[in-house]
């Protein structure tokens, strides 16, 4: 939670009902003051006030009632958000709000207040149930739907709008609701709305300097420079030394994801408040996604911020994180990438990891004719909380990747266990990739639905296979009606994996096919610009989003469904499961393959066609069309690892090298950790004289194997494959490492007859 927040959610409340004038005047009048000197950036005023809190004794607070203690409270918060003094922080969250509940356990303005601190730390659970306690005592109480609306924000701004409009309906006038709603529409890109919502807060109070921020976000954000400028120009009548103005801007760019232009208003920020240390932390996490050279920096900041302030949730988990990468993670640097990953998972992905993000490089800088900023970063995690924290400064990101500048984050397979959820490593890389390309093209301003679109599309770009099993569900969406026009779901900034994946990734597919990939990296040269979509639309495509709605959809009515009948295909299908349950197999092979002639991509899994004719050639042993139904069935599918590892047993047995090999390298990226896939390569490559990928595989398989439990035939499995290793270095003429590697082979299993062999020949 940043500054702008606190003045605004947590300070401009009115102060406590029950306070006397006589008895907290004083008291009251000291923190409305600092208050005011802060709006007027007026700091070090401010902080002269604020330390009138630090002088009252303990005599005296041990005297105070609820309403002094909430004040002497709100007061020491502020003094330490000021000073970064954390002491300051434990003694109001610790003892004194406690000692207030304890004193007036039914007042909802206690629990407001200790939400918003927690708010303004990043600890959102803690933050949210504050709120919900204030709420049970107060059912009515709009402040508190504001706070539990912004606790919300902070994970997912678009999930917000229902605890926001609580607050509202309660109370229609409440100015910082509708500076929030502001702010959401923002997110949505409805730049009028936001508006009209910003505006209602600035008629209650036109001196608020983040009310004022937001109104100039909003400039900015629609392409109005003018009345940007004239809106910097005038915070200055209001706050001569405006940080909170261009801390809000940042974090409104953040949230856009303009993250380089985020990180030169955090910078007039702190250049105008030297002790604003909510864009300290800013920019030392923005700092962090900028790609190499800036992360030393980013961490410096954020150590400074934690030395302040050790209580803020974000703070801390990133710079726990930052340790672990830099205790547990090895770093690879190849031509254009320098690669974070962990040492335990290195010699497991190294070797598929390097030639995937070249090949991603080479690839789509060709086919956009773009070449990305140098300096890329890419961290890949095998803690999903790591990866959520060093995302979001918090767990709970369910991703599998993300994307900023020069820096991209994935997870590692070895998560997948974790997750209880099978994913393609290869494709999910390749997608965050491609967000490095349309990104950086468009300087930040392509449209949400738009890089995932071109990200999805990669994948199927990359390799035919990996494209996502979407056509049923986009099939049966079209059927019942749900996908909307471009013209209404590219309006919405809500994540509809439906329409902002999928159904985008069928559009950007379609302008490619139909219209050029010269026309794609056009669109987001426009976009760069600050072109509005509909006239990027019109000059690159001649004709606007409606009209492009109609001749799309006249495509899939008349192109791409035909090819995807699911009516058509239910009538086989449903006649060859009836011929299977009989037996009849002749029968049912004869429907099975109509069934996949209607709709070839149907791929409910352990339901389809594919795995039906898979079953009967099995039990049929008819190996030929067993090994050409699989080819099929791995050619449109790229998550069902057995269909992939039976169709690798048959090209060993049939001895089709080249053929395992490519199936293998692939398979890798699906399940990495197997072991059979390792040794089958490992021999393929040794077969195949590719003697330094053989002995990489068998290293892998070895390491592998010592992650399991001791036994007899672990021990005899590992002594063979270093027996191979040796062999291979003997083949290549390096009769140490031969000797090395057999005397290995030895450690695990001496009673293996190979090895007095292999020692022979490396005299």
């Amino acid at each position: 939670m940043v500054m702008e927040l606190l003045l605004i959610l947590g300070f401009t409340l009115p102060l406590y009902d029950g306070i006397s004038p006589t008895a907290s005047g004083e008291l009251s009048g000291h923190l409305e003051l600092s208050q005011s000197y802060l709006e007027k950036g007026e700091y070090e005023r401010a902080e002269i006030e604020l330390e009138y809190f630090r002088t009252v004794t303990p005599q005296i607070v041990a005297q105070f009632n609820v309403g002094q203690m909430l004040v002497y409270s709100k007061g020491l918060w502020l003094l330490a958000t000021r000073q970064g003094e954390k002491d300051l922080f434990h003694k109001v969250v610790g003892e004194y709000l406690p000692r207030a509940a304890v004193l007036d356990p039914k007042n909802p303005e206690i629990y407001l207040f200790w939400g918003n601190c927690y708010l303004q730390k990043g600890d959102m659970p803690e933050a949210a149930g504050c709120f919900n306690d204030a709420l049970k005592l107060k059912p009515d109480y709009a402040p508190a739907y504001l706070g539990l609306a912004q606790s919300i924000f902070q994970q997912d701004p678009l999930k917000a709008s229902a605890a926001l409009q609580k607050a509202l309906e309660i109370d229609p006038d409440l100015p910082d609701a509708h500076a929030m709603m502001a702010m959401i529409h923002l997110m949505e890109e409805n730049h009028q709305q936001a508006l009209e919502s910003i505006s209602r807060s600035l008629d209650k109070n036109p001196d608020s300097v983040f009310y004022r921020a937001v109104q100039a976000g909003v400039y900015y954000l629609s392409g109005e420079p003018d009345r940007f400028k004239q809106a910097c120009d005038d915070i200055i009548k209001v706050n001569r030394r405006p940080a909170v103005f261009y801390l809000t801007l940042g974090n409104i760019c953040l949230r856009r994801l303009l993250y380089p232009e985020a990180q030169d208003f955090f910078k007039k920020a702190i250049e105008f408040d030297d002790k604003c240390w909510d864009a300290y932390v800013a920019l030392g996490i923005n700092s962090l996604r900028l790609g190499v050279g800036y992360e030393a920096d980013g961490k410096k900041l954020l150590d400074e911020s934690f030395r302040r302030d050790p209580f803020n949730i974000t703070v801390y988990n990133t710079l726990k994180v930052l340790d672990a990468i830099e205790a547990e993670f090895a770093t690879i640097t190849t031509t254009h990438f320098h690669i974070k990953i962990p040492k335990a998972d290195r010699i497991l992905l190294e070797p598929y990891l390097e030639e995937l993000l070249e090949g991603c490089y080479d690839k789509f800088s060709k086919l956009y004719q773009f070449t990305p900023e140098p300096g890329l970063v890419v961290e890949v995690f095998n803690n999903h909380n790591d990866f959520s924290v060093k995302t979001l400064g918090l767990p709970g990101f369910s991703a599998l990747g993300a994307c900023f500048v020069r820096t991209f984050l994935v997870l590692s397979p070895t998560v997948q266990e974790q997750l209880g959820n099978r994913f393609h490593w290869g494709a999910i890389t390749t997608h965050e990739f491609m967000h490095i390309i349309t990104l950086q093209m468009s300087k930040f301003r392509v449209p949400r639905w738009f890089t995932e679109g071109c990200s999805v599309y990669a994948e199927k770009l990359m390799a035919p296979s990996w494209g996502r099993e979407s056509d049923l569900e986009i099939v049966k969406a079209l059927q019942e009606k749900k996908i909307q026009p471009l013209a209404v779901f590219s309006r919405t900034k809500a994540v509809d994996i439906l329409h902002t994946y999928l159904f985008s990734a069928l559009i950007v597919e379609y302008i490619h096919q139909r219209y050029g990939m010269d026309k794609i990296s056009r669109m987001l040269v426009l976009w760069s610009q600050g072109r509005k979509t509909e006239d990027v639309f019109k000059e690159c495509l001649d004709k606007g989003v409606t009209e492009f709605d109609k001749e799309f959809f006249a495509y899939l009515d008349n192109e791409w469904l035909p090819k995807r009948n699911l009516k058509e295909f239910n009538v086989h299908f449903t006649k060859a499961k009836e011929y299977l349950r009989q037996d009849k197999y002749p029968e049912a092979i004869t429907e099975f393959n109509r069934a996949k002639d209607a709709f070839r991509t149907y791929m409910k899994p352990q339901d389809n066609p594919y795995y039906y004719l898979v079953r009967i050639y099995e039990e049929t042993g008819d190996t030929v069309r067993l090994t050409a139904e699989l080819e099929d069935f791995v050619g449109v599918n790229h998550l069902d690892f057995n269909a992939r590892l039976k169709l690798a047993k048959l090209y060993r047995t049939s001895g089709q090298r080249d053929k395992l090999i490519t199936l293998l390298k692939e398979t890798a990226y699906l399940e990495p950790a197997n072991i059979q896939l390792h040794s089958y390569l490992a021999d393929a490559y040794q077969q195949a004289k590719s003697y330094q990928k053989a002995v990489t595989e068998y290293s892998i398989a070895i390491s592998l194997l010592t992650r399991l439990t001791d036994s007899v035939k672990r021990n005899t499995v590992i002594s063979d494959f270093y027996c191979n290793i040796a062999e291979i270095y003997i083949e290549s003429g390096n009769k140490i490492q031969a000797k090395d590697a057999v005397l290995s082979a030895r450690k695990y299993y001496p009673q293996n007859q190979r090895i007095e062999k292999i020692l022979k020949l490396c005299e």
